[in-house]
């Protein structure tokens, strides 16, 4: 069975239940329950067949985590981590912008310790910094002009003849003085700077390395034995090789990829359940913590909030680097959550979701 008739079949599906007609009767929330959880059970069915018919067709590989309230509806690795080694949940993926959730949490963490706060200068915190009049929300929520350092060093290949670090964008932003886009908390325009920055807050604050930083307030604490920063000095043991299955290359190289902050994150979909766990179970460790993540700043509409973007009722954060694809979506209403990790390039990721969340 090809996938085009599947994602047919799915959608006719739930075409048919949102055509039911309703009855006069009342019925009570038990029925509804029962509803709502065969509605449920056969979204799963059919996603679980999409998904490994996606894999033979090698527009797959990875891995799936579908939570509604307390309960994990699916939670399942599709596809192989090498030739005829299947995957698992342990299998670590590069998370790209989905750092950004991280690092913004950290802020927030520093905050209620009382080492910071959020309507701080950046130049309070970095000596010479160019713009005396960009704050910490500023940055959180991509209102403040920076523009993004990867369009610049793309322009200069003498940038590309090794890997970048955050050094070397702190010293462009410090020595370069790029023009800002617009004025600060005009408008939201998402630049991976912000993030780079924020990192470097965190680490002059707490007197400790970014990864340093994550590992001892978030990952350990929260069991994320698979979690970490990459660095060229500690590899991930557990992070899976992004390629492109179709055209059999590897693209697990990119001059950005020890850059911390905006990106730098590699966990397994265990780690990220345990993260998920920790932000929106309201016996969490980060629950109240996490709620400063989706304050969103006074622009209509409101695009960006703190480490996540939005778009309506959900909130959702990317990512997508060196043939690696994840996403993290967060239904506060509903208290739904999805997260999807991809190695392989897919070149259907953003079909895959839509079929996921719609």
């Amino acid at each position: 069975m090809n996938t085009k008739l599947l994602i047919f079949l799915y959608f006719s599906c739930l075409l048919i239940f949102a055509c039911t007609p309703k009855k006069e009767k009342k019925i009570s929330e038990q029925q509804i329950q029962s509803i709502e959880n065969k509605q449920i059970l056969l979204k799963k069915t059919k996603l679980d067949l999409i998904f490994q018919e996606l894999v033979k067709e090698k527009n797959f590989n990875g891995a799936f985590f579908w939570r509604e309230k307390d309960k994990i509806v699916l939670e399942q690795s599709y596809g192989f981590a090498k030739k005829n080694i299947p995957l698992n949940l342990t299998h670590s993926y590069f998370l790209g912008n989905m750092t950004e959730t991280f690092t913004a949490l950290g802020i927030f963490y520093l905050e209620k310790k009382g080492l910071l706060g959020r309507g701080d200068s950046i130049l309070k915190y970095i000596n010479q910094f160019p713009y005396p009049n960009l704050k910490i929300y500023h940055l959180l929520q991509h209102t403040s002009g920076l523009p993004d350092f990867k369009n610049a060093f793309l322009k200069d290949n003498n940038s590309l003849l090794t890997y970048a670090t955050n050094r070397n964008v702190l010293d462009w932003v410090v020595v370069e003085k790029p023009p800002l886009t617009h004025l600060s908390g005009e408008k939201i325009q998402f630049s991976n700077t912000n993030y780079v920055i924020l990192a470097r807050v965190i680490e002059l604050v707490s007197q400790q390395n970014f990864s340093d930083f994550l590992e001892k307030t978030f990952f350990k604490p929260l069991d994320m034995s698979q979690a970490s920063v990459l660095t060229y000095r500690k590899p991930n043991e557990h992070l899976l090789k992004g390629q492109d299955f179709r055209k059999n290359i590897f693209l697990d190289d990119s001059p950005f990829m020890y850059v911390q902050g905006s990106e730098g994150v590699c966990a397994s979909a265990l780690d990220l359940q345990k993260w998920d766990n920790a932000l929106h179970n309201p016996k969490g460790l980060f629950y109240e913590l996490s709620q400063n993540l989706r304050q969103t700043p006074p622009i209509s509409p409101p695009s960006q909030a703190s480490g996540w973007a939005v778009n309506g009722q959900f909130f959702f954060k990317q990512g997508n680097n060196m043939g690696y694809k994840t996403a993290f979506y967060y239904f506060p209403n509903e208290n739904r959550t999805f997260i999807l990790l991809s190695n392989n390039n897919a070149d259907k990721f953003n079909e895959i979701l839509k079929m996921v969340y719609g």
